[in-house]
């Protein structure tokens, strides 16, 4: 299908990114962390430069696919910039990819196609009411500006784990804007304009990519990334059902396999990361 090719073109062009990006943010100093001074001094970075402009085609490529397809579809499939990631990520270090690695990425992958092929999504209803955008809207905020918080106050390898849910939660948020975005702009301008839809899809994505940042500099990419992978697309896919009324299968014993197969995508994301966890 059209909007699995386009979720994976987007995966890779954010996996890519990533490994760009936390390249460029491990260079600077660590009171810079969580600072828009953090920002100032990357942009001054042609490597951090580039993975922002591979990161605005992901971004591209990820509208293009939720025009074509539900949050509850596309969003998982992100979960493939992983894969993508890190052998982007030993190349650039001059390293082979490891069969530990490659054991976790093809846990990854069948987790991820055993929550698909059970869950087969369904597109949902274009409108929300406004309680539960506004609840939304609060929760994500509440609980993205809470982990943020904690973050300043904790040792540098925790806060990247907890900057990185909070960057995983804007982006989730992010992408239920982008989707209804698509819809007001078929009603024309004036139609978009006075929608919460663009102004949500900005406001999130800033603070996505500020938080994403933070979380790269302040924690190894196998710790931020993965669990920033994990959170978006679990927050998505809440939305998508909550809010939007996409569908996923539920009759029998579909709900238990899918989270089944949720489970082990997640456990395959975190496999990757476990070499960096101290002994």
């Amino acid at each position: 299908m059209l909007v699995v090719v386009l979720a994976l073109l987007s995966a890779a062009c954010y996996g890519v990114a990533a490994v760009l990006q936390h390249q460029a943010t491990e260079t600077q100093p660590p009171e810079l962390s969580m600072r828009l001074g953090l920002v100032v001094e990357l942009v001054r970075n042609p490597r951090w430069l580039f993975g922002n402009v591979v990161d605005v085609a992901g971004f591209a490529f990820q509208l293009l696919a939720l025009r074509a397809g539900p949050l509850t579809l596309v969003e998982p499939l992100l979960v493939t910039s992983l894969l993508f990631a890190f052998p982007v990520s030993a190349w650039l270090g001059h390293r082979r990819v490891s069969s530990s690695e490659t054991l976790s990425a093809a846990v990854v992958a069948g987790g991820l196609s055993l929550f698909l092929w059970i869950a087969r999504p369904v597109p949902g209803h274009v409108e929300a009411s406004t309680v539960a955008l506004v609840t939304m809207t609060v929760v994500v905020v509440g609980v993205a500006g809470t982990l943020a918080l904690i973050a300043w106050k904790v040792a540098r390898s925790v806060s990247g784990l907890l900057l990185a849910a909070a960057a995983g939660f804007a982006f989730g948020y992010m992408a239920s804007a982008a989707s209804m975005s698509w819809q007001e702009i078929t009603h024309g301008a004036v139609s978009a304009l006075t929608s919460w839809a663009p102004y949500g899809l900005v406001v999130s994505g800033i603070a996505g990519i500020l938080l994403t940042q933070s979380a790269f500099h302040s924690g190894h990419l196998r710790l931020s990334l993965p669990m920033m992978t994990v959170v978006q697309p679990v927050v998505a896919i809440v939305i998508g059902i909550f809010v939007f009324g996409e569908h996923i299968a539920t009759r029998g014993a579909s709900p238990a396999i899918e989270i089944l197969g949720l489970a082990v995508m997640v456990g395959g994301v975190f496999a990757l990361a476990r070499p960096e966890f101290p002994e």
